[in-house]
């Protein structure tokens, strides 16, 4: 994940993302930089919307949105929207 950048993600924002081996889809809300990072892709964070009554722990989630797909940390953080916001933070 080391090259991943906010610019993949931000022409992404609005799509939904499937979560692999269910049948529950996230949207990508946000896609926003954050401060100074040691990392090639720079610092950025995404966060997601889901259905309120999902109910997930912070792990890793397999999510794919149009024919690509990655293995992202989140994080529930309570209600967003009108469901359940989950974060993703690269750093």
């Amino acid at each position: 994940m080391q090259n991943v950048k906010l610019e993949e993600f931000q022409k992404l924002v609005g799509k939904d993302f499937v979560v692999d081996g269910s049948e529950v889809s996230l949207k990508l809300s946000e896609a926003s930089a954050m401060g100074q990072a040691v990392r090639e892709g720079g610092s950025f964070s995404l966060v997601f919307e889901g259905p309120e009554t999902v109910q997930a722990d912070q792990g890793v989630f397999k999510l794919s949105c149009e024919g690509q797909s990655w293995d992202l940390f989140l994080v529930p953080i309570g209600p967003f929207g009108d469901g359940m916001g989950f974060e993703a933070v690269f750093t």
